[in-house]
């Protein structure tokens, strides 16, 4: 009987997870699409702000860099200071 129930438990981490990085992936393909569609809005915005390359491409480049840094501390905003707060919906 102990090797069943530990077995359902099992079953259901497992279903957990699969959801968990399914929710992780469907959240990423939503949060990509406003970062790639400034594409075809860098030759306006290099002519209205007077951008070099360099610069232009660090407007692409420092969001994406800044998301990869503060990831891992996020959590801990979250558990520190609550959702809401750490979202800045407040």
């Amino acid at each position: 009987m102990r090797s069943y129930e530990s077995l359902n438990d099992h079953t259901s981490d497992t279903h957990i997870r699969i959801v968990f990085i399914i929710g992780i992936l469907l959240i990423a393909a939503n949060l990509r699409a406003p970062m790639i569609a400034i594409g075809p809005l860098l030759p306006t915005i290099q002519d209205q702000l007077l951008l070099s390359n360099a610069m232009l491409g660090s407007v692409t480049t420092i969001p994406l860099l800044l998301f990869a840094l503060l990831s891992p501390f996020a959590p801990r905003l979250a558990v520190r200071f609550g959702w809401s707060e750490s979202c800045l919906l407040r």
